[in-house]
């Protein structure tokens, strides 16, 4: 059975409703697999058409549709009688034979299905949800509902070869160009931060932090394949509900564990993967929102961790990072049986590694280039290296910062004031009682006033400093998470950079061939071509819809259809000429030399990652020294500052 529908750019599509076409279906609405002009699209008829929010999502960056499934045109019911309703809208179609769901990675009997899924892989599907939530973040967008459901990983283009989109965009939290508020009114208790439990989500403006607690979640079931709070024993309350956890705050892996709660043994504890790791989980479920990890802190930390991982020396289907036990290995151990089921397809470590030698890789290529390229790989070894010198200069940096204020954060810190208030009572009654000394009394009292006051300054400063510090590094942070420099990783890494290098010339050349026949096009003005059954007023009718030459004509023949009074003939006869045009051009193009055949160096996208890389990362260097010294110059001013205080402090003992 086919409905017709209509888009609001006036295109038809005839949707099928039965079940082989049905893709999925939730609380909002259900979400069918169809086609429109030519491509596949998936279309969501929701139970409730908020025009506006529609219009509010496709108002958003372009780069929001690299991270989520927005809508690409609203649709509407077609009657009779030309009348239309709003049904849902059309939005791209993930294959879901060829995607994955994230609910998919967190359970092994699922992951032994996959040909082959490694402990690896995990960490790097934690890394690509990250990223595509911190796009979304950095152009104001609230996930709001982030849980598996809404987490696939498709295939895409570049080193990776996958890329994390989020689902069910229409309940984003966002607001209007015109300011208009649209609030996210739906939420999974599971991955529910604490502050909203027991909100009207209607009305409830959320902060981009209870985004932050669903992803640190995802992210834990990702790396250690089970929910945080239900990682847990409380022979207290056995049969506590995991939301309820969550409220109160029973993570088992806290700093400070609450008594009688304590970890299962079957499952890796955070601190056996990484020191970092364990510390980002903590801030993540703390009852302090402010202090946990966004989404470009947890890109940083789990690029790093992704650069660590190496196969288990013990176990072929075990990964670990870098200097660090297996803890696959000790849970196993502990439990006495297998947990661990992925695949046991896991690469051999030399397949991995980077070659102790690669000048024999580059013979191959051509002497023009191999020289370039040598230089090339060398530069990126060592861009890399300063990212990471980098990375970890910012974490030293937090832990610095942490110590400064745990140390001399409080005024508690410099004075204690209630001892002095004692003091000062006591001495004031016995030397009134004994001299009746109005003057020296009043000494005393101006001293402690003093000396109260500079312990508030000197509290508040280093608050102040703090935070303005933190803030740094924060952007500091933002700034080399957003560093992408994944064009280098394929070339630095494989075990023939030859074979890498010249696909990536050949990819440089089409492209650089692509960019020529588009600026050709765009000169070729369609009034210049004498096509039959194309005069004036068909020419007007093409130009009125922007089509005034070829490269906008070769964007959009596939849907010429749609314009009234353009059949497929004409537009077959449009298309004919367009190729012969096309033909022509690239004729031209082997004359002039714009091709794969040429031997001089082309704009490769790892040498132009590599420019503006080096570019960057030498003045973020400059940003952290700035930070480092900031820090330093913290620490400096405290210790003068508590230099001050004990004089003050000696000078009211010798006065009492």
């Amino acid at each position: 059975m086919e409905q017709p529908f209509i888009t609001d750019s006036g295109e038809r599509l005839n949707l099928c409703l039965q079940g082989q076409h049905r893709l999925g279906a939730g609380g909002q609405g259900q979400v069918f697999r169809s086609t429109l002009a030519g491509g596949p699209v998936a279309v969501k008829l929701l139970r409730e058409v908020d025009a506006a929010r529609l219009e509010a999502l496709r108002q958003l960056a372009p780069t929001c549709a690299a991270y989520a499934t927005l809508p690409l045109a609203v649709l509407h019911h077609w009657h009779s009688d030309a009348r239309a309703e709003p049904a849902g809208y059309v939005m791209p179609c993930i294959d879901p034979d060829a995607s994955l769901s994230a609910a998919r990675l967190f359970n092994f009997d699922e992951l032994q299905r996959l040909r082959r899924f490694t402990w690896r892989d995990a960490v790097l599907a934690a890394l690509l949800l990250a990223e595509s939530v911190a796009g979304l973040h950095a152009q104001g967008v609230v996930v709001g509902d982030l849980n598996p459901e809404n987490v696939v990983f498709t295939p895409a283009a570049g080193p990776a070869r996958w890329r994390a989109v989020l689902l069910d965009s229409d309940s984003f939290q966002i607001r209007g160009a015109d300011g208009r508020q649209f609030h996210c009114g739906v939420a999974r208790p599971l991955y529910t931060a604490p502050e909203l439990v027991g909100c009207d989500l209607s009305r409830t403006w959320r902060d981009v932090s209870s985004d932050h607690f669903a992803l640190a979640i995802l992210i834990y079931q990702l790396l250690l394949h089970d929910h945080p709070f239900d990682n847990v024993i409380n022979p207290a309350e056995p049969d506590l509900p995991i939301s309820e956890k969550i409220r109160r705050g029973l993570y088992p892996h806290a700093a400070v564990v609450p008594t009688g709660l304590k970890a299962s043994p079957a499952r890796p504890a955070p601190q056996e993967v990484s020191a970092a790791l364990a510390e980002a989980f903590q801030r993540s479920f703390a009852s302090d929102p402010p202090r946990r990890p966004g989404a470009t802190e947890w890109v940083l930390l789990l690029r790093q961790l992704h650069r660590q991982v190496v196969p288990c020396r013990h176990t072929p289907h075990h990964h670990h990072p870098r200097d660090q036990a297996c803890p696959w290995c000790a849970v196993e151990r502990r439990i006495g049986h297998p947990i661990c089921r992925f695949p046991n397809t896991a690469p051999s470590p030399q397949a991995t590694a980077i070659p102790a030698n690669t000048s024999e890789h580059w013979a191959e290529l051509k002497p023009a280039l191999r020289s370039a390229f040598e230089c090339h790989h060398q530069r990126a070894l060592a861009l890399l290296a300063s990212r990471e010198a980098i990375a970890q200069q910012l974490l030293d940096g937090q832990r610095e910062l942490a110590t400064l204020l745990n140390c001399h954060g409080g005024s508690g810190h410099w004075v204690d004031q209630a001892k002095l208030q004692q003091r000062l009572n006591s001495w004031r009654r016995r030397l009134i009682g004994l001299f009746g000394n109005a003057d020296v009394a009043t000494a005393r009292r101006n001293a402690f006033d003093r000396l109260i006051r500079l312990a508030d300054t000197n509290s508040d400063l280093v608050h102040q400093r703090y935070r303005q510090l933190q803030k740094q590094r924060k952007n500091l942070q933002g700034q080399l998470a957003a560093l992408e420099l994944s064009a280098l990783l394929e070339l630095t890494t494989s075990s023939d950079p030859a074979i890498v290098a010249e696909s990536r010339l050949s990819e440089a050349a089409s492209q650089i061939r692509e960019r020529w026949l588009r600026d050709q096009l765009s000169r070729e003005s369609l009034r210049s071509w004498s096509i039959e059954g194309f005069g004036e007023a068909r020419l007007r009718l093409l130009e009125s819809h922007g089509l005034c030459h070829g490269d906008q004509l070769r964007t959009h023949i596939d849907r010429l259809q749609a314009l009234p009074g353009i059949g497929s003939g004409l537009q077959q006869r449009l298309r004919s000429h367009l190729n012969q045009v096309l033909q022509r051009l690239k004729t031209q193009a082997g004359v002039v030399g714009i091709g794969p055949e040429r031997d001089d160096l082309l704009p490769l996208p790892e040498l132009l990652a590599l420019q503006n890389g080096e570019q960057q990362l030498q003045q973020l260097t400059q940003s952290v020294k700035a930070f480092t010294a900031a820090t330093a110059a913290l620490a400096a001013t405290i210790q003068d500052r508590r230099k001050e205080a004990k004089v003050l402090l000696e000078a009211f003992e010798e006065l009492c």
